[in-house]
């Protein structure tokens, strides 16, 4: 079965589930043209007077299917995450809003995307040039943990609020700075954590700070969760020493588009002040960044690093940059 023709029965049988437990909702498969211009095809079910709706990409679940998967269990699985997605999602927003600035403007909210790879939009989109990166802006419809929906603003947007694009920056300034807050940890931290997740699984009881003893089965038998944890820790820390190095991840406390951060007022100087060096700052996707004191490296090496990252590791929705970057600590200055 082809794509066109296996897209074709997944709607027929989202269709019928959804008559059968639902009332006032249409399916329509549409595409989304998403970050860096990737198109993907993906299949929404929308309620009357919704104003944003989960849009359920259907790619991977083509190829769960050549991989043997069946057409029920895909259409299923399908239904229930619309369901599941939708149950705590309000729209908050509804679309008449989006006709008055002063509606909307508590709810503006900007972020970095590439410059290059977004021409396109670009050309109907009010943004701001930054080096190889464009900020763009966008309204939170709606929100719940984990998931969010948000439309982002055209040039036909604020040509109907009246505005220009220095009052729309301001705006989604003030408003971004203020919710998502940034947040820098040690990269040894953060892989730390995963391994003490890998070990323990849910083994570990969040609200007995005793220490239970973690079962012999998942990890090394006999000891505590605090035990385990000095031992990953002691362990991670011989590998900074061995590589002499310090990295550290930016990103906001949501953990989404959190490369903006980078642009905050402060932040990098903050940074750059406490390590006492300039920073390099490798832009390890639009949600987050990579900052290593400076040591003097050859940026050309990292660019060719990021490319082949970009390339073979990351989704192409999330890559922000192909370039390392510099913030000088004397002159304050962000650039190649």
């Amino acid at each position: 079965m082809d794509y066109v023709t296996f897209i074709k029965e997944i709607k027929e049988k989202v269709e019928e589930l959804v008559q059968e437990n639902l009332e006032d909702c249409t399916v329509f498969v549409h595409d989304i043209i998403k970050n860096n211009n990737v198109r993907m095809r993906a299949i929404s079910i929308e309620r009357k007077n919704d104003m944003a709706t989960p849009n359920i990409y259907l790619n991977d679940y083509y190829s769960q299917f050549k991989k043997g998967r069946n057409i029920d269990d895909i259409s299923k699985e399908i239904f229930e995450v619309y369901l599941d997605s939708s149950k705590g999602l309000i729209n908050e927003v509804n679309i008449n809003d989006l006709r008055n600035f002063s509606k909307v403007k508590k709810r503006i909210f900007y972020k970095l995307v590439n410059y290059n790879m977004n021409r396109e939009m670009l050309k109907t989109t009010p943004h701001v040039r930054v080096l190889d990166l464009a900020i763009v802006f966008y309204i939170l419809v709606s929100y719940r943990e984990g998931a969010q929906a948000v439309t982002m603003i055209r040039d036909s947007n604020i040509k109907e609020w009246g505005i220009d694009l220095s009052r729309l920056c301001v705006t989604a300034y003030e408003n971004t700075w203020t919710k998502y807050h940034p947040v820098i940890r040690r990269m040894e931290d953060i892989i730390s954590e995963m391994i003490l997740d890998s070990i323990v699984g849910d083994e570990r009881d969040e609200d007995n700070d005793d220490g239970d003893l973690i079962k012999e089965e998942t990890c090394y038998g006999g000891y505590t969760y605090a035990q385990v944890e000095d031992m990953v820790k002691e362990e991670m820390e011989k590998v900074k020493l061995d590589r002499n190095m310090e990295m550290y991840v930016m990103t906001n406390e949501d953990k989404s588009n959190g490369a903006a951060c980078i642009l905050y007022p402060g932040v990098l100087k903050k940074f750059a002040d406490k390590v006492g060096q300039d920073i390099y700052i490798i832009p390890s996707s639009i949600h987050e960044v990579i900052l290593i004191p400076a040591m003097g490296w050859d940026t050309k090496e990292i660019d060719e690093m990021i490319r082949e990252v970009n390339r073979t590791q990351l989704d192409p929705v999330e890559i922000l940059s192909d370039h390392v970057y510099v913030y000088k600590r004397e002159t304050e200055e962000l650039g190649y």
